[in-house]
């Protein structure tokens, strides 16, 4: 009896772990990993990745992070993203970079109510990687997409700073945000000519909720004119909300419209008139021409 138990424990011990299937990515589409992929490896090309992650104690259905260990070349590199409440995210290799080349596109989903995919695009080169933290926002996927067919990809996002500030969450109608990188530096390209007709069908959304069969909603407008001013029409749009806000008041919005003053917002500057708030907010976000 003690032989044959000695046999099966030495069969146990010899017998390797099957190794798990390494994902080939195709150039320029969206990997969704969930947990099940904890511990898989990925290729393109030469470039390999694999996908480490990180669990709460205890706890083995949702994650609180993941790591993407990269070997490019003679170059190894460890990429990290936070996550909570999820067990999702998103990978693959795009050409972003208007530089050349190609870029990996790591994210996680962070849980919560109404949140938010963390992105890193990290442009792959002969000197190493470049790594830029595209930031949060609000959803699930974010997808790269070629937006006017040149063969490089970019973001398709919305100005998350507008959420809150003109009203509440539920109420926040934040507008477009288009950016791409270059040298792996992310760079906000929505004003330029190509994205002109994606401004203007956001402002056409915008417009039913300022002035339209929507109502006039606080958060509706100022993105409206964050776009306008993208289009060089400023004053068109802020001279219609004036005259409508001189006799009126908006469906929907706050008393007093604040801004953080410093990066832990320990020091804020409040102020009362929403034109006033709204140029304030255009000046500092870089919608307005500075001279």
């Amino acid at each position: 009896m003690r032989f044959w138990i000695a046999v099966l424990l030495a069969g146990l011990w010899i017998t390797p772990a099957l190794p798990l299937e390494t994902v080939a990515l195709a150039e320029n589409e969206l990997f969704e990993w969930d947990n099940s992929h904890d511990g898989t490896e990925f290729s393109f090309g030469d470039t390999r990745m694999r996908l480490e992650l990180i669990y709460p104690e205890g706890e083995t259905d949702w994650i609180e992070g993941a790591y993407l260990d990269v070997t490019d070349g003679d170059h190894e590199f460890r990429l990290h993203t936070e996550a909570g409440l999820s067990g999702f995210g998103e990978l693959g290799v795009f050409t972003i970079d208007r530089s050349g080349g190609h870029s990996i596109v790591f994210g996680a989903y962070t849980g919560g109510a109404h949140c938010c995919m963390t992105v890193q695009s990290v442009l792959l080169t002969a000197d190493g990687p470049v790594i830029a933290d595209l930031g949060m926002y609000d959803g699930d996927f974010v997808v790269p997409e070629d937006l006017d067919g040149d063969g490089l990809y970019e973001f398709k996002l919305w100005d998350g700073r507008f959420l809150y500030t003109f009203d509440a969450y539920a109420n926040s109608i934040p507008p477009i945000l288009i950016q791409d990188t270059e040298d792996g530096v992310v760079r906000d390209v929505t004003a330029e000519p190509q994205y002109y007709p994606l401004i203007k069908a956001d402002m056409q959304n915008q417009s039913e909720y300022c002035g339209g069969p929507g109502g006039w909603e606080a958060s509706a407008c100022a993105a409206l004119a964050a776009n306008a001013a993208r289009l060089g029409q400023y004053d068109t749009q802020r001279e219609r909300i004036a005259t409508y806000l001189e006799t009126r008041q908006f469906h929907s919005g706050w008393d007093e419209y604040s801004f953080c003053e410093d990066e832990a917002c320990n020091t804020t500057l409040d102020i009362t008139s929403y034109v006033e708030a709204l140029d304030y907010a255009l000046n500092k976000w870089g919608y307005l021409p500075t001279d």
